[in-house]
This record gives C-alpha cells, sequence and structure tokens, in this order.
C-alpha cells in the first residue's frame, strides 16, 4: 500500500528546470529535415524542366486528328456499357448467359 503524500511547496509539478526547452538533437533533427526537403525540391525541378512540353509525337497524325482530343476513357465507359447492354439483351431473349457478348460498335 502507498500512502498519498502532500505536495510541497516548492514542487513543480513534475516540471523540472529543463521542461519546455529544446535540445540541441532536436535542432539538428528540424535543419536536417530542411536541408533534405530543399534537396528534393530542386531535384524533382530539375527533373521538370527536362520535360518535354508535350507528349505527343512530332508530326504524327493529320489536322482532323490533330483538332479532335483522344479521349480513350470514354471509349472505355463506352464499350463496356454496350458490352452490359447485349448481355442484358441476351439474357431477357432466354440466350445461353456463358455465350460472348456482342462486340461494342466502334466509336471515331
Amino acid at each position: 500500500m502507498v500512502v498519498a503524500q502532500q505536495p510541497r511547496d516548492n514542487d513543480p509539478g513534475g516540471q523540472k528546470e529543463d521542461f519546455g526547452k529544446s535540445s540541441p538533437v532536436g535542432l539538428l533533427m528540424l535543419v536536417l529535415l530542411l536541408a533534405s526537403v530543399f534537396l528534393l525540391v530542386r531535384s524533382m525541378n530539375k527533373k521538370l524542366k527536362k520535360l518535354p512540353a508535350s507528349f505527343d509525337a512530332p508530326g504524327a497524325g493529320n489536322a482532323a486528328e490533330a483538332k479532335e482530343p483522344v479521349n480513350a476513357g470514354a471509349s472505355v465507359i463506352a464499350a463496356g456499357k454496350a458490352a452490359a447492354k447485349a448481355a442484358k439483351a441476351g439474357k431477357k431473349a432466354g440466350g445461353d448467359p456463358a455465350a460472348p457478348a456482342a462486340e461494342a460498335p466502334k466509336q471515331d
């Protein structure tokens, strides 16, 4: 059994003379982290400056293709919707669900 003691008048409440002061190790860690972030940003800027302005092949395609942007995501989504419709229609018609779905129409 431990008997509780009354706090003394000069008791700082568990805070010793070093409470609230940063140590030299903390300062060193802060300086190292800031230096590493600076070097990483500088390296990334060098890499980004080496990238080309555009990833399109120079002179590839004709003028009609250059005017219209390529949207591969929309065509994939459209193909998936068309395949789902074909599968649903095949199910309603009593077709074989294991049969391959009709190909999606090509978009230009």
